[in-house]
């Protein structure tokens, strides 16, 4: 056979035959095993640690179990946690090009296969994650891998991968308890799947929440016998202090433990901070950095001297002390407490620590800042300059995406409710609701940083691809089985 008509009959076998289907594998897991090595020599050796990583190493009762399991299994493996970035970063390479291969899959065209790789991974807050003893790395990890698992049962309506979806998202909720904003995923998936009649619809969402709640339950368990506590196991209460002592007025300190009234003056320090800044986005940065300013060098320290209950208390016990004083100063200004929310979502969206020099600025003395200051901790006012092209990666597809679920989330509300929506719209649909639910249940206790979110709204990056085959169909086509049962 001549080597044209070989070179013809290869084409049309790879595109057309049974072997088609590495158009949509080769790109995402090409590009994913460039990235992965290209980052792999930026690994530490030992990774970066915080007060968060001794408290996963010492199997804390305040964080959910699964981080501690593994990373006291390495160490037991290895003599130490020397080289665990390695294992974090194969196992997010590996999660972020079975993702790519999914979505390329399901939408049936491989240049968004190919797209995802690179915008997850150089996305700033995944690329350096893995090298930290944090749960950042594996919990994207684990969470890009339930989305591929769910893309696949959109296309196949296979019951395995939305069984194995439920249990790798009941796992990411044991690794940090933010990720039970996704377990609802598989349940919305099938309930409103209208390949399937509704009793059999029913009892796949019966079995999807059994094998969910079998898995979070185990670790609740595990916890329970530990510590004597069914739950999973959260600081919220310690965090959402942030917010509730930027609040606090001389008023309130009557009815308050003597440690939290020798906070006033870091909270008046941190409303006038944040009000001193002349832009938007060197407020929502001092905000943040206000956030530790309160807590730490004011609050925490008077409390460690001055407040008997506090000393006393568990790790546990100190976070519902924290939650009572949340609830009394949230109540007495929930206006002032709706803005800092307000402030700290709107953070998460615009990415105030990538803005470029001419439209922020930066405090020359950074020193007023008491968390800085005292415990060199700065990490909240930083701003980072990127290339043009990265910021607007990062920037651009937050905001765009942020746009875009406001208006999809209801315009296909009643097409999806009314199980006239084909699987990938219903899929889409799921993720923006609960994405975008989760950033904002997340900034109403957290400060406004990409950290405490891990970077997730780069899962809109679904919801975008999605939108772009509609308006381009030519790039390819939804796929998806239409059998019912």
């Amino acid at each position: 056979m001549p080597a044209r008509h070989r070179a013809a009959s290869w084409w049309e076998t790879l595109t057309r035959g049974r072997d088609s289907d590495l158009w949509y594998v080769l790109p995402g897991l090409g590009l994913a095993l460039l990235f992965t090595l290209r980052m792999m020599r930026k690994m530490p050796v030992v990774p970066v640690q915080t007060g968060d990583s001794a408290a996963y190493l010492a199997m804390a009762e305040f964080r959910p179990p699964l981080y501690g399991w593994l990373v006291n299994s390495w160490v037991m493996a290895t003599g130490g946690i020397a080289n665990i970035a390695v294992p974090q970063l194969i196992l997010l390479g590996c999660a972020v090009a079975v993702f790519a291969i999914e979505l390329g899959r399901l939408l049936r065209t491989p240049l968004l296969s190919a797209l995802a790789v690179p915008a997850i991974l150089l996305h700033t807050a995944i690329y350096d994650s893995s090298g930290w003893l944090l749960t950042e790395s594996p919990y994207a990890a684990l969470t890009l891998l339930g989305l591929a698992m769910q893309f696949r049962y959109a296309r196949r309506g296979d019951l395995a991968p939305l069984l194995l979806a439920a249990a790798i998202f009941g796992l990411s909720t044991l690794l940090r308890s933010t990720g039970a904003a996704f377990l609802p995923l598989p349940l919305l998936a099938v309930l409103f799947d209208r390949r399937f009649r509704l009793p059999a619809a029913f009892g796949r969402t019966a079995m999807a929440a059994l094998v969910a709640g079998g898995v979070v339950a185990s670790g609740m368990g595990w916890t329970w016998l530990k510590n004597g506590h069914f739950e999973l196991g959260s600081w919220a209460g310690i965090s959402l202090l942030g917010k509730s002592l930027v609040l606090l007025e001389p008023e309130d300190a009557a009815t308050l433990p003597p440690a939290v009234s020798a906070s006033l003056q870091a909270a008046a320090d941190a409303r006038r901070l944040i009000a001193e800044q002349p832009d938007i986005a060197a407020r929502m940065r001092a905000q943040i950095q206000s956030s530790g300013d309160v807590r730490f060098p004011g609050f925490w320290r008077a409390a460690k001297r001055d407040w008997p209950e506090w000393q006393q208390a568990s790790d546990r016990e100190k976070d519902l002390l924290a939650r009572a004083i949340d609830k009394q100063l949230i109540a007495a200004h929930p206006h002032g407490y709706l803005e800092l929310w307000a402030r700290d979502w709107l953070a998460l969206i615009i990415m105030p620590s990538y803005w470029p020099a001419w439209a922020t600025t930066v405090p020359e003395d950074w020193s007023v800042f008491a968390f800085c200051r005292e415990l060199d901790s700065c990490w909240g006012l930083e701003r980072y300059d990127l290339p043009f092209h990265a910021r607007l990666l990062l920037i651009g597809a937050s905001v765009f995406g942020a746009i875009l679920a406001v208006a999809l989330i209801p315009l296909l509300a009643w097409r999806v409710l009314t199980r006239r929506a084909d699987p990938a719209t219903v899929l889409v649909w799921g993720v923006a609701m609960l994405l975008h639910g989760s950033l904002i249940i997340t900034s109403a206790v957290e400060a406004g940083h990409v950290r405490y979110t891990v970077a997730l709204h780069i899962l809109d990056i679904t919801m975008l691809s999605w939108l772009l085959l509609r308006l381009l169909p030519g790039l390819g086509r939804p796929a998806a089985v239409e059998a019912r049962a």
